[in-house]
C-alpha cells in the first residue's frame, strides 16, 4: 500500500511539476511578448519625440523668420510714410507754384492788353499828329 500512496505521490508531485513547467513557460512567453511590446512603444515614443523636436525646431525657425519679416514691414512702413510726406510736401509746391503760375498768366495777360492799348493809343496819338501837321 505504501508504494502505491508513494507511486500516487510521485504521478501527482510529477504532474504538478509539469504544470508548473507549462505555466512558466506560458510566463516566460508572455514575459518576451511583454518585453517586445515595450521595446516597440519605447522605439514609438523615440520616433515622435524626435519628430516633435524636428517640429519645435522648425517652429522657432518660422518665429524668427516671422519676427525678421515683422521687422523688415516696419521699416518698409516707416519708408512708406517718408516718401508719403514727401509726396505731400511736393504736391503742396506743386499747387503753390501752379497757383503763381496762373497768377503769373493773368498778370502777363494783363500786361499784354495794357501794351496792346498803350500801342493803340499810341497809333491814334501818331494819327492824330499825322492829320495837325497835315492841316498846318
Amino acid at each position: 500500500d505504501l508504494q502505491r500512496i508513494l507511486s500516487t505521490l510521485q504521478q501527482s508531485a510529477e504532474a504538478e511539476v509539469a504544470q508548473a513547467n507549462e505555466a512558466t513557460a506560458a510566463l516566460e512567453a508572455r514575459l518576451a511578448s511583454v518585453e517586445e511590446a515595450e521595446f516597440t512603444v519605447a522605439s514609438e515614443v523615440s520616433q515622435h519625440r524626435s519628430a516633435l523636436q524636428e517640429k519645435s525646431e522648425l517652429l522657432r525657425s518660422e518665429e524668427q523668420k516671422a519676427a525678421e519679416v515683422k521687422v523688415e514691414l516696419e521699416a518698409l512702413d516707416e519708408e512708406c510714410q517718408f516718401v508719403q510726406g514727401q509726396y505731400y510736401e511736393l504736391q503742396t509746391r506743386f499747387l503753390h507754384r501752379s497757383a503763381q503760375w496762373e497768377m503769373s498768366s493773368h498778370e502777363i495777360e494783363d500786361s499784354a492788353v495794357a501794351v496792346r492799348r498803350e500801342h493803340q493809343l499810341l497809333s491814334e496819338l501818331e494819327h492824330a499828329q499825322a492829320q495837325d501837321h497835315h492841316r498846318a
